[in-house]
């Protein structure tokens, strides 16, 4: 009996922390949320770099950039955005309107890629003027 109980103690030792991934994706509430982002132009060529830090609440996004470069994006400031139900996550840079640039992506494990689009004023969405990655910092 004592022996089953061990064994069955190691098991559930073993088994317990594989089930618990964590990751740095944007869908977390603590302050892990800090990213290395890099910005392409059309041609690939890298415009903006630097840091966003997200905070999530339930489908919506918040969160504050340190970015720098010849991007509409770069700046520091706030970041607002939106995760729908497919996955797809949307970083709005609220200050900017007509001329501003947006992101659109996907997570995949926890590396967000995606495409950077010029706010026209056109529906729906804009000019796609690049592309975008985001990799989990630390």
């Amino acid at each position: 009996m004592k022996l089953q109980l061990i064994f069955i103690l190691s098991v559930v030792a073993l088994v317990v922390p594989s089930c618990h991934k964590q990751t740095n994706q944007p869908t977390s509430t603590d302050t892990s949320g800090l990213y290395q982002y890099t910005a392409y132009d059309s041609s690939a060529t890298v415009v903006v770099t630097g840091t966003i830090q997200f905070t999530r609440f339930d489908s919506v996004i918040a969160g504050q950039r340190n970015l720098t470069g010849s991007g509409g994006e770069a700046g520091s400031g706030q970041i607002g955005g939106s995760i729908d139900r497919d996955g797809t996550i949307t970083i709005l840079f609220p200050t900017e309107q007509i001329g501003g640039i947006y992101l659109v992506g996907r997570q995949d494990s926890s590396t967000i890629t995606g495409n950077r689009y010029l706010e026209t004023g056109a529906r729906p969405g804009g000019m796609k003027v690049g592309t975008f990655r985001l990799v989990p910092s630390g």
